[in-house]
């Protein structure tokens, strides 16, 4: 893949491609290399890789090389691409709840902990694509190519990862909690859902504020209350997390919709 794609942006762009195509090898290579060795050794050479992915990421931005080879920045695509990769990692949780549930006996409670798991997937999909992707767009497009460089890095690159891993991590707690979502689960356990859920709106903050999307703030306040849900999982039921952790987003989507019609203003 480094081959193909370091190579479509050498014969298009030239030395344009001098920031980050050696890197992509180098780090490509030690990701081989840690195939070969095993051991210890291997998650230092996989660490190396993801380190110097940030280290071309930032040449690239400082590089002029790209903007003076007629680099073309297509927004539309950068945004769709993306949209699809968040939509391909909420299919994830989806089929972790399968996975929770595939090794019991389904009873009613199981319906009701099947159907809050997709509620709280379709949360997610809200928080994103109920705005987020159509006003990326549009901030990208009224952009500078320089600008826009800088933007897509930001929010399409440290921002997303940032979103997926909490997808992921709520993905492992849905699967852990879904088969007893009636009883109090470990700590450990609603720590992915919550902890997961408080990662996803972290990195949405973080893709807001590099592409100046408002509002902020009541995505900011929901952070510590989806931490909150950790106890009510471990302590409580994991039912009762996820029926918070539903709440939390519910009621800042709504927040935030108020604001937009100008029905509701906040302090700040």
């Amino acid at each position: 893949m480094i081959v193909v794609h370091s190579g479509m942006f050498a014969s298009a762009y030239g030395r344009g491609t001098f920031g980050f195509v050696p890197l992509n090898f180098v780090g490509a290579t030690l990701i081989l290399a840690a195939a070969l060795i095993g051991g210890t050794a291997a998650y230092a050479l996989w660490l190396v890789p993801i380190v110097l992915t940030f280290v071309s990421s930032t040449l690239t931005q400082r590089d002029r090389g790209l903007a003076e080879a007629g680099f073309i920045f297509r927004g539309g695509h950068l945004v769709e691409r993306h949209g699809l990769l968040l939509l391909v990692a909420f299919g994830e949780s989806i089929v972790a709840i399968g996975i929770g549930l595939a090794a019991v006996e389904l009873e009613p409670r199981m319906y009701v902990a099947a159907v809050l798991g997709l509620l709280l997937v379709s949360a997610l999909w809200w928080t994103y694509f109920a705005g987020d992707d159509e006003r990326a767009l549009e901030v990208l497009q009224a952009a500078t190519p320089r600008e826009q460089l800088g933007m897509a890095i930001a929010a399409f690159f440290y921002a997303f990862v940032v979103m997926l891993l909490g997808v992921v991590t709520i993905a492992a707690g849905l699967a852990l909690t879904i088969a007893a979502v009636d009883v109090r689960t470990s700590f450990e356990t609603a720590a992915l859902l919550g902890g997961g859920a408080a990662m996803y709106v972290a990195g949405d903050v973080l893709f807001r504020l590099k592409l100046g999307i408002e509002p902020l703030r009541y995505r900011l306040a929901a952070i510590p209350f989806l931490l909150a849900t950790i106890p009510l999982g471990s302590g409580v039921s994991g039912m009762a997390q996820l029926l918070a952790i539903i709440a939390v987003f519910v009621i800042v989507l709504l927040f935030e919709k108020r604001a937009r019609s100008g029905a509701f203003t906040a302090p700040g």
